[in-house]
């Protein structure tokens, strides 16, 4: 679990690098994570099944699953409300910053930032002093704004990562109860034995 959790947090970390043309290091990293990600899902599980008396699985394994559903829940919103924060402050910041430097009127920034972010490509055209090369740039850091603004969810998740890996290494050794053996089966078979002749 332990190396499952240093693999998922190293994901992470490598996430919180991506710039907008990385595009096969942010496949790499993803691939890393859920790699990482798969390891401490299942052994979870399988140590609160395995640590708890029999009768008591079913209900442990429910609690354990609805404490992931909703610590997803919670963190989504978390991760959410931080990436639109920065979106909302990124966009305008980064791509009226780009477009004055390619040499859009300052006139034209309110318009050209919002056609531009909303994809318009017809109200982009009928902005004053708008060239491709504007729009290029324009385009640029847009993508530069919401890797930027991506960036947070992941700076965010990584010291649960570490919290994690640092956690699960206090965890007791269950490699005597993960067996062959079949605690509860499903029916008490006898051998059968052979007539003699």
């Amino acid at each position: 679990m332990v190396v499952g959790f240093v693999i998922f947090t190293c994901g992470f970390i490598g996430l919180s690098t991506i710039q907008p043309s990385n595009d096969f290091s942010a496949m790499a990293f993803v691939a890393l994570a859920g790699l990482g990600f798969g390891s401490p899902l299942i052994l979870a599980i399988a140590g609160v099944q395995l640590s708890v008396p029999h009768h008591l699985i079913a209900t442990a394994t429910a609690a354990t699953t609805c404490s992931r559903a909703i610590a997803a829940a919670v963190f989504t919103a978390i991760f959410s409300a931080a990436f639109s924060t920065r979106l909302e402050k990124y966009i305008p910041e980064y791509v009226s910053k780009a477009a004055v430097q390619a040499g859009l009127p300052k006139s034209s920034i309110e318009a050209f930032v919002k056609a531009l972010s909303s994809e318009n490509n017809a109200a982009l055209k009928g902005i004053s002093g708008v060239t491709l090369e504007i729009i290029d740039a324009g385009v640029h850091a847009l993508k530069q704004a919401y890797a930027d603004s991506l960036r947070v969810v992941f700076i965010i998740a990584v010291p649960f990562g570490v919290l994690a890996c640092i956690a699960s290494s206090f965890l007791g050794d269950l490699k005597k109860a993960m067996n062959y053996g079949v605690d509860a089966p499903m029916e008490n078979l006898h051998a059968k034995r052979r007539s003699q002749d």
